[in-house]
């Protein structure tokens, strides 16, 4: 068989056989020149982006002097802020909602110890909470530190619970109490509570 330039065939012989003789048929049988074109997979829409909260701090209510081991302290909420979402990408949703304290400790006499352990919230039920710890991804986080009279620190503490009165509990070292901050709107109904927290003006009476 010859190569027929240009052409690509595959040359195929049929020997038919029959009782006087044989007859032989000479065809080409062509290949397929192009693979059929795929149709492309359709990609899913790509999901909108969640739109950032709006994070509105409202002013938070008068310190407390506590009374450690080695030295007294007032600690203060300046100001507070509930918050529906997580800041940042790296931040766990909340099962309720975040409280955010923004927290001032400042050292009157002698040596404090700083923790943010040393805060817990009581709810309306009775039930303490501990703080998240960063999980919420406000920063900066209260440091654990020593601090020493007339030093001062600021950081956040976050907490995981419905939004309502609360009370902020502090703890020296050793865990004996050492002062409680109410954190809420006495005498407000839960949804204008709600409202001044997320920042949303609060309807005025009419005249």
């Amino acid at each position: 068989m010859g190569r027929w330039s240009g052409v690509s065939a595959v040359i195929a012989t049929v020997v038919l056989v029959s009782g006087c003789g044989g007859t032989t048929v000479s065809g080409t049988v062509p290949t397929p020149s192009a693979t059929a074109a795929r149709t492309p997979t359709p990609k899913p829409p790509t999901p909108s982006p969640t739109p950032e909260e709006n994070r509105v701090f409202v002013p938070g209510p008068p310190g407390v002097v506590t009374r450690a081991q080695e030295g007294t302290a007032t600690v203060s909420v300046n100001r507070y802020s509930w918050q529906r979402t997580g800041n940042g990408p790296d931040s766990r949703p909340p099962e309720a909602q975040y409280l955010v304290l923004d927290v001032t400790v400042r050292a009157l006499a002698g040596k404090v110890q700083i923790n943010p352990l040393y805060f817990s919230l009581r709810t309306a039920g009775g039930q303490p909470l501990s703080p998240v710890l960063g999980l919420d991804g406000n920063e900066p986080v209260l440091a654990s530190m020593e601090l020493n009279a007339p030093d001062s620190v600021n950081g956040l503490v976050a907490f995981d619970t419905l939004p309502g009165p609360v009370v902020v509990v502090i703890t020296d070292e050793l865990g004996n109490q050492a002062g409680q901050i109410p954190i809420g709107h006495q005498g407000a109904a839960p949804e204008q509570r709600t409202r001044q927290a997320s920042g949303t003006p609060t309807p005025r009476p009419a005249d």
